[in-house]
């Protein structure tokens, strides 16, 4: 069957199907603990916003999906009761708007070079190409430093020595590796699509894994 796309699915229908939904995820959260239920609830209140206030407004639409990522990784770190470091959020804010904002970058290329309509779209009649490959620069840069910052943080450094700096290449490589498979294979509108099926970037994490795990635990 094919997938519903938009404008397909009757709006009483998804405004039913999203009732049900969050109020199954409310109370799912409520059993999770308080710290999740006020992630939770952030998460809702943003999701609100976008849909009413961000989605159309040039950059705070970008913030927002990639602050929701981060929400879901402190949230994760809530319900196994994991102290949240500053690194892993400031990490993980970078690398999210990373992949945000190339998936944008992507679907006004494919829609520039297919000549469709932005009327479906019209978050992207804010942005141009050369616009975002240059925000998708200034993100890569800050995430590697950030990454690298991290490494070599006394705090890092107090547990695990130099040893994380192993993964620097690793960090590198598939920073990018991503932004040449968006460059020069036109694709990016599926992050998830390309962790997967890209075979450089599955090995590199998987390498990438394999150091930490060293390090972390024979160090």
């Amino acid at each position: 069957m094919p997938k519903p796309t938009a404008g397909q699915l009757a709006i009483p229908t998804a405004v039913i199907t999203g009732i049900l939904l969050l109020a199954l995820g409310s109370t799912v959260s409520v059993f999770l603990g308080a710290k999740f239920l006020i992630y939770a609830a952030g998460y809702i209140v943003l999701q609100i916003l976008y849909i009413f206030v961000f989605k159309n407004a040039p950059i705070l639409d970008i913030l927002c999906v990639a602050a929701g990522f981060v929400i879901r990784a402190a949230a994760g770190g809530a319900v196994i009761a994991v102290p949240i470091s500053s690194w892993l959020l400031v990490c993980t804010s970078l690398l999210a708007l990373f992949l945000v904002t190339e998936k944008r970058r992507q679907e006004l290329a494919r829609i520039e070079t297919e000549n469709e309509n932005l009327t479906s779209r019209p978050s992207l009649s804010n942005y141009t190409v050369s616009f975002l490959d240059q925000l998708a620069s200034i993100e890569v840069m800050a995430a590697c430093v950030a990454y690298m910052l991290y490494v070599f943080s006394p705090e890092t450094s107090a547990k695990y020595g130099f040893g994380l700096g192993a993964t620097i290449p690793f960090v590198f490589y598939g920073m990018f590796r991503y932004l040449w498979l968006v460059n020069r294979k036109n694709i990016g509108e599926s992050p998830t699509k390309i962790f997967l099926t890209d075979i450089p970037s599955i090995l590199n994490l998987v390498f990438w894994a394999i150091v930490v795990f060293i390090v972390v635990y024979f160090s």
